[in-house]
């Protein structure tokens, strides 16, 4: 599909290519058309494609994660701080979201709204029929992002090279973030 035939609502991974075709390079970026400037679309940048976890066959992607925080913002108001991480210490294997919400938010709520966004991806709700994967469950957490970055810095990522993102399959951010 060429970028004119991009439809609002569509999401796309953009490949890059010479105006000859010959060399072509994946980003692993996934956007969403969410208008059109005249006959041009206007992109939205919703996450990165390498950023993604399978634990059991769920396949979840940072876009995943994005819609299930937004589904929480909706429920329990802005946040200052959200992530969602694995969760391999719990009985099934699980998803932690790690949250820094405004005073007094419903955390069973934000895990409600968090887990019926997921339910929404064929996978993810079919490893939860199987019981293979345990529900969504919330933390609060305190300084969220500056727990984080500080994390990967202790880890050996450079601080420029930190961006925020909504999902992420390392599974030391229980230790870190508290759960």
């Amino acid at each position: 599909m060429r970028i004119h035939e991009a439809q609002v609502g569509g999401r796309y991974s953009p490949l890059l290519s010479t105006q000859g075709g010959l060399l072509r390079y994946h980003l692993q970026d996934e956007v969403a058309c969410v208008g059109h400037y005249g006959k041009v679309p206007c992109l939205r940048f919703v996450g990165k494609l390498d950023r993604s976890s399978d634990l059991v066959g769920e396949k979840l992607t940072a876009g995943d994660a994005e819609r299930a925080l937004a589904a929480v913002e909706a429920a329990v108001g802005p946040l200052a701080f959200g992530l969602l991480a694995p969760d391999v210490g719990a009985a099934p294997p699980a998803y932690r979201l790690f949250l820094e919400p405004g005073s007094g938010a419903d955390l069973e709520a934000a895990a409600r709204a968090a887990e019926a966004a997921l339910q929404g991806g064929y996978h993810y709700r079919y490893a939860r029929e199987l019981g293979q994967l345990g529900p969504v469950r919330a933390t609060r957490v305190e300084g969220g992002a500056a727990r984080f970055e500080a994390a990967l810095v202790a880890r050996g990522t450079k601080a420029g090279d930190i961006k925020p993102t909504p999902l992420d399959n390392r599974l030391f951010w229980s230790e870190v973030l508290g759960g």
